[in-house]
């Protein structure tokens, strides 16, 4: 067994059903989301401290999709594609204030 240094933080993409079903209207959605997220993640440089995961059900259809951030333990809802940039400016700040 070999053990690894964790990331900083977190952000993992709900991959779950409903999430999949409202991102852009498609069954691949939550993925492209999450490719999105990442791609923006290491354009940016943070892909050493941030890791980027697919999940599965987060327990907020009501509002998905949704993404959650950890250890921050913060949950965005009605993500879009678009809000990829944003999610990120957002998690910079968190890790600025820890």
């Amino acid at each position: 067994m070999r053990e690894e240094k964790p990331k900083d933080h977190y952000l993992f993409v709900c991959t779950g059903s409903r999430c999949s079903e409202l991102s852009l209207q498609d069954d691949e959605g939550a993925s492209l989301l999450q490719k999105k997220i990442k791609a923006e993640i290491k354009a940016k440089g943070y892909d050493n401290t941030i890791r980027v995961s697919k999940s599965g059900c987060l327990g907020a259809c009501e509002v998905a999709p949704n993404v959650m951030f950890q250890p921050e333990n913060r949950l965005c809802s009605g993500v879009e594609l678009g809000d990829a940039e944003q999610l990120i400016i957002e998690l910079c700040k968190t890790r600025t204030q820890s």
